[in-house]
Order: structure tokens, then sequence, then C-alpha cells
């Protein structure tokens, strides 16, 4: 039986985050700065969701609406921003790629 860390997964997740946050932001050609007004954040705030880290080293943790207003600003679904492949019978991954086509999503559970 594996044996489940959530930290690790957390640390996993918001670094995926953060790549695909950076990927966006590089292909829509703005600056942090841009992002985090557009979105209504502070910019410190969406740099530490780019770097993948928050406060004290610990992985960023953004809220839903905040997800919800950087998704707005790139113009994708929230959706996309969240998906990452993993192996979940390995949840201590340490870096899951983020998902960036439809085709390779993973299955939904029924």
């Amino acid at each position: 039986m594996t044996t489940y860390e959530p930290y690790a997964t957390q640390c996993a997740f918001a670094r995926a985050l953060s790549l695909r946050l950076r990927d966006l932001r590089q292909d829509s050609g703005l600056t942090q700065e841009e992002v985090a007004e557009r979105a209504g954040m502070a910019s410190n705030t969406y740099q530490r969701y780019e770097r993948g880290i928050s406060k004290k080293g610990k992985p960023a943790n953004p809220t839903l609406s905040s997800l919800i207003s950087i998704a707005y600003v790139f113009d994708v679904d929230v959706r996309e921003l969240l998906v990452v492949e993993y192996d979940s019978s390995e949840r201590n991954a340490a870096e899951p790629s983020p998902a960036k086509h439809e085709e390779e999503l993973p299955p939904t559970r029924p």
C-alpha cells in the first residue's frame, strides 16, 4: 500500500501550477505585474503563485477566487489551471507535468 503524504502532493501541485502560470503569462506577453493588476491582486501575491512557494517556504495555496481571476486574465477555464498529469499510484512524485491539451487530460472518474 502506498503511503500518502499530503505535503509532498501539495508541493508537486504547487510546482505544476507555477509552471503553468508562467507559460500562460509568457505566451500572453504580459508581465507578472500586469497579470496581478488585471486579476485584482497584489503583484507579490501573483509572484508567489508563479514561484510555487508561499511564505516561509510552504507551497503556494491560491484561493479559488484567485484562480478564477487568473483564469479570466488568461482566457482559460479555471480547470486548466488545476489539471496536472500524475500517476495516482505514486502520489509522492516530485513534479507532475501540466496537461497541455485536452486529449492529455486524465479520464474522469464515474
